[in-house]
């Protein structure tokens, strides 16, 4: 646990750090924490509307993809496992630690190996995937108007467009028949989950995907709630905030911390004031990701009661191998 808590106060400190680096880059004075608190306490009741939209909408997505493995998950245990997924996924970079931290709790509840490490990781590949068609989508139309930093907005592009197709590749991998892939046990158990999860999940993928759809708005709508005023064509700001967000789940520190307030300057366009901006997007963070963190390590110690560490998710990573 102290792992855990040293990575949250990292992301505290790297979110501080951001702010004052950004404030030097891009010359302006940094932003007041007393503005972003007073955004999110003026928006309290639509902040708490929509982080019950999000676990309404991730339960209920977790109950279609356990049955496309033929688990039945009762409510609290897909509740269980999204506070798990989301306080150790927002903790470490990239997100790596979110899907066997689920798996674990589900194998703890009685559930298969294999196929709790299957569920995870179907959550992780619909909101990835899902973030890479939808970011794809905005830039190739065009929706996302007028960027500051081009550059930026075609790495990201590159690199969605290459996690889809290394998505594409697992499944091609699949169905060929390869022997190798018989004599690796972590690649048989893998790509004979894919089999299944295409076999089983044809109906139920449409809207598992839909409802990462909505709940990848979700995440981001106090930005589109607060910066709508600022945009004369609003469609420029929701393409924008999109990008923002796979800009988020790409970035290497925990929780984005940091570089997502050195890189919020460089997506959104110049409608918003830079001081009022970073204001929005730290209140986002603390009103989405805080409460997440904060709600998972609540549910762990005091409703779960068990603690679980970094060390034993690593471990038993491995052990699925």
């Amino acid at each position: 646990m102290k792992k855990i808590f040293f990575l949250i106060l990292m992301m505290l400190v790297l979110t501080m750090l951001g702010d004052k680096i950004s404030g030097t880059i891009y010359q302006y004075q940094g932003h007041s924490y007393t503005q972003s608190f007073h955004l999110i306490k003026d928006n309290v009741l639509f902040i708490l509307f929509v982080n019950l939209l999000l676990y309404a909408f991730d339960m209920l997505r977790m109950k279609l993809i356990g049955k496309i493995f033929k688990l039945n998950f009762s409510w609290e245990e897909c509740f269980g496992g999204v506070a798990l997924n989301l306080l150790f996924g927002w903790v470490s970079p990239m997100a790596i630690l979110g899907a066997p931290a689920m798996a674990w709790y589900y194998y703890k509840k009685g559930h298969p190996l294999v196929e709790s490490f299957s569920v995870s990781f179907v959550r992780s590949f619909a909101i990835i995937l899902t973030s890479a068609i939808t970011t794809i989508t905005i830039y190739a139309l065009n929706i996302q108007g007028p960027i500051q930093n081009v550059l930026l907005q075609e790495k990201v592009f590159q690199v969605l467009t290459g996690i889809a197709i290394y998505f594409a590749g697992l499944i091609i991998l699949s169905y060929l028949p390869f022997k190798f892939i018989k004599e690796v046990k972590f690649l048989d158990k893998l790509t004979g989950q894919i089999r299944t999860l295409l076999t089983n999940g044809k109906v139920l993928m449409l809207p598992i995907m839909l409802i990462t759809l909505v709940m990848n708005f979700l995440l981001v709508s106090f930005i589109m709630y607060e910066g709508y005023r600022y945009y004369s064509v609003p469609n420029f700001l929701l393409g924008q905030v999109m990008l923002f967000l796979s800009y988020m789940l790409l970035m290497p520190t925990p929780g984005a911390s940091g570089l997502a307030e050195v890189g919020a300057p460089l997506i959104f366009s110049g409608e918003i004031p830079l001081n009022d901006m970073i204001s929005i997007v730290t209140a986002m963070r603390v009103s989405t990701i805080g409460l997440q963190v904060t709600l998972g390590v609540v549910f762990m110690l005091f409703v779960f009661k068990q603690s679980l560490t970094i060390e034993e998710i690593k471990q038993f990573k491995k052990k699925s191998k």
